[in-house]
């Protein structure tokens, strides 16, 4: 109480114990679930692919088309052909984005619905 931080300290050997109530399972099942959240962002490829990873690396700060297209060094309207030679648009990614994070945040249940809308 008072101080600068709050810790828990404990022996390090304490770090290679199995936890009392590990299952399995249910392990076994939230790795399938990452691999699969992963293999849903490595499906697109080409700018479009290249464009997600991009937005998913800074979700807290969309940039808007323009500042993307400098940063990939076109100008919008080639970075709008070129989206459209795929079959996307930057629109369609920004919501594709959007929409993976916000169901990633309600599977982990640790911000309230208000906070990710």
């Amino acid at each position: 109480f008072g101080q600068a931080d709050n810790r828990v300290v404990f022996e390090r050997r304490f770090l290679d114990l199995p936890l009392p109530g590990a299952n399995p399972e249910v392990a076994r099942a939230c790795e399938e679930q990452c691999r699969a959240l992963l293999a849903r962002r490595q499906v697109r490829g080409g700018l479009a692919g290249r464009i997600r990873d991009r937005l998913l690396r800074t979700p807290g700060h969309l940039p808007d088309m323009q500042t993307l297209a400098m940063e990939l060094h076109l100008t919008v309207r080639t970075l709008r052909r070129r989206l459209d030679d795929e079959g996307s648009s930057y629109r369609l990614l920004l919501d594709e984005v959007r929409q993976a994070l916000a169901e990633e945040l309600l599977a982990t249940g640790a911000i309230r619905l208000e906070e990710i809308a």
